[in-house]
This record gives C-alpha cells, structure tokens and sequence, in this order.
C-alpha cells in the first residue's frame, strides 16, 4: 500500500503532468525539426551545425539557471521556461505559413530555444526535492524517468503522424501547445518550505555563487567520476539523435520510420522505469551498478554500426532506452542523496554543464562525420568510447567502495560548503 502513497500527493501530480506535458513538446520539437532539415538540405553538416546552436546557449546559460534556482522560486523559472518556448514555437507556426522557415532563421530559433531551455533543467532538479520526501526520491525518479521515456514514445509518433497527415506548421503548434499546458500546471503547485543546512546568507555575484557549485563538485570524488563518465556517455549519445534521421533516409522509411526508431528509445526506457518504479523498487542504489549499465549501452550503440534495416536499429535503439533510463533514475538518486539542498541549483547545473557540455560539439561532430564517411561509422566510434570509459571507472576505488568507509564520508562530508 505505501509504495502507492506518493501517488496521492497533489503536488506531486501536478508537478508530474507539467513533467509530462513539457516531456512531449521537447520530443515533437526534435523529430520535427531533424526532418525538417533532412527534408530541406539532406545535409549532416546542417543537422549537427543546428544541434550545435540550440546546445551550446544551452550549455552556457545553464550555470546561470543553476543560480537563478538558488536565488528564486524553481516554480517560476519553469513557468517562464515553458511559456518563452511556447511563444518560440508559435514563431515557428508563423514563419512556416508565410514560407519563410528558412535555414538561417532555423539556426537563430535555435538558439533562443536553448537559452530558455537551459533555465528549465536545473529548476525541475531543484524543485523535485521540495515536492517529494527523501525516502521517495528513487521511486518518485522512476515514475518521472518512465513519464519522460512515454513522451519519446508518444511523442515521435505523434510528430511524424502530424508530418504525414497533416503538416510540418500544425507540428510547431501542437508543440507550442504543450508548453503552454506544462506552464498551465504550475499555477496550482505549492512548494514545501526550502530547507537550509546553514544560515542563509546575502546574495553573492554569480561568479562566487557559481565558485561555490563547482568546489563541491571537485572536492566530492564520486560526483567527479560520475561527471567524467557521464561525459563520454553523452558524447556516444550524440551520435543517436544526430544518426536517425540519416539511418531513415538510407533505408527509404520516411518520417514513419523515424518515428518507429525515435520511439523505440521511449518504449525501452519506459518498460524498465515502470519496472523499478513498481517492480524492482531500489532503496539503495549503488553507482557500481550505473556503470556496469553504462559499459551495456555502449556495446548497444556500437552494435546499430552493422544493423541492415531500421528494425534492428529499433531493437537496439530499445536496448539503449532501457539502459538510460536506468542510468538517469540510479544517478539522479545518489546525486539528490549526497548534494545538499542549499546548494542543488549550483551544483546540478555545473554537473549538467560538464556532463552535456560534450554534446552539442559531439553532434555537430557526428554531422560532419556522416558527410565524410558515413552514418554507420558514426556510431562505431561512439560505442566503444562509451565502453572504455564505463569499464574503467567500473575498478574506481570510489566506485566499488562507495558504501564502505572512508569512502562513503567523502560523499557526504562537504554539506556546509558555502
């Protein structure tokens, strides 16, 4: 009966369906516009050069939302996330009815969208922790990461059968829409009391607060070895949402097929978060565990290198949702258990800038690639930089005595850092 009662929470169904509703504009926004660009230039050059517009204001203005989170309301920052990247949207849907959605007018949306975007990531971490109680932070991870893999299920289908049906404008609008609903849910949450280790402080510039972010990071050896991991793991990544759309165009299935490929990432991460959010319910997760799952989607990416048609590529693209969905839920866990509350804007978000930073460089990389040597070779690259990286931190000293002393106090040692 307990493992149900997080359920009954109001906040935390109204913080669950903006989740939701924000989860399904971000997934139409990337399966429309990746075959937008496909469709107009056929250029992977274009592709990662877009992806590196949108990634690198991203990156950048993270930190700042990171700060932002500490010195404000989470709930405001996402309201203003949600409802700015609604307005972009809807730029969109006006600039495709007058035909001129051109590739340099692309770009610049690009970048606003990730700008704004970056202000959403850190405010969602921060939030979850005064919404739920600890004891409820693995489980209530797991429903979100399993909420976050349906929206990459429905929401592919949903923007190729819009594509299909009915047009790349109505597209753009349905995501505004849901951006603008995700902001909707926001008026009627209420946050528990922010909690603080140490007396509260006046508000320092955003160089010092920042400082104090990244000194915990460094003086925390576990949160580094996560960090470098995560690194490489999204640098393998990349090469996924750059690749399928070319893999697609190669094997002559059109949006449909993109949608079946891009989904298939949801439908495996979702089966395995509802299993560890219902099923194998872990209290205490170890980060032994994350990388022995890390090394597992590496080999999974490699393996799409010699796939034959785009159900193979589904299959594996499944394999490796699984597998990120498990990785988000056991990192998202250890992270909120060690990082205090006073300082969880700061710290996520130089996580988030350290680990993602790779990624808008890798695509753009990735893009380049696929125009020189191909879209399979992308990902035979990818994959077995992922692995090196897993099977090394595997034998990590921090890693496989994190919860043995003294190992365990150094994760938990620097609470009152400031």
């Amino acid at each position: 009966m307990n493992r149900w009662k997080l359920f009954k929470q109001k906040n935390f169904v109204l913080y669950w369906l903006g989740y939701l509703f924000s989860a399904l504009g971000d997934a139409i926004f990337i399966l429309i516009t990746s075959w937008f660009i496909v469709q107009k230039t056929g250029s992977g050059v274009t592709m990662g050069t877009f992806l590196l517009f949108v990634g690198v204001p991203r990156v950048i203005f993270m930190i700042i939302g990171g700060i932002v989170v500490d010195r404000v309301s989470p709930r405001a920052v996402m309201f203003w996330s949600d409802l700015l990247r609604a307005v972009i949207l809807f730029i969109f849907v006006f600039l495709s009815i007058i035909n001129n959605l051109h590739v340099p007018i692309l770009f610049s949306l690009g970048v606003a969208f990730g700008i704004v975007d970056a202000f959403y990531w850190p405010s969602i971490t921060a939030m979850r922790q005064r919404i739920v109680d600890e004891h409820h932070y693995t489980q209530s991870n797991s429903v979100l990461t399993a909420t976050w893999q349906a929206s990459a299920i429905l929401g592919p289908l949903l923007g190729a059968g819009i594509i299909g049906l009915i047009s790349f404008t109505f597209g753009f609008g349905v995501t505004g829409l849901f951006f603008l609903l995700s902001a909707l849910t926001l008026f009627f949450l209420r946050l528990k009391p922010k909690k603080s280790l140490v007396k509260q402080e006046k508000q320092k510039n955003i160089m010092t607060e920042l400082l104090v972010g990244a000194k915990f990071v460094l003086s925390n050896r576990l949160l580094l070895v996560i960090i470098i991991t995560a690194l490489f793991g999204n640098a393998a990544m990349s090469t996924i949402t750059v690749g399928l759309p070319f893999l697609a165009k190669e094997y002559k299935v059109g949006a449909e097929g993109l949608g079946h490929m891009s989904a298939s990432l949801g439908i495996g991460g979702m089966i395995m978060s509802v299993l560890l959010a219902v099923v194998i319910v872990i209290k205490k997760p170890h980060p032994r565990l994350m990388m022995a799952v890390l090394f597992a989607q590496g080999m999974f990416i490699l393996f799409i290198g010699y796939t034959q048609n785009h159900w193979q590529v589904a299959l594996l693209i499944g394999l490796i949702g699984g597998a990120g969905a498990t990785l988000g839920i056991l990192e998202q866990s250890i992270s909120q258990s060690i990082i205090p509350q006073h300082l969880i804007g700061r710290v996520y978000s130089v996580i988030l800038v350290v680990a993602q930073g790779i990624t808008p460089l890798a695509q753009a990389l990735s893009g380049w690639l696929i125009d020189v040597i191909g879209v399979h070779q992308i990902y035979l690259i990818g994959g077995p930089i992922q692995v090196v990286a897993a099977g090394i931190a595997f034998f990590l000293p921090v890693i496989v005595y994190y919860d043995q002393k003294p190992f365990k106090q150094t994760t938990t040692s620097y609470s009152n850092i400031q």
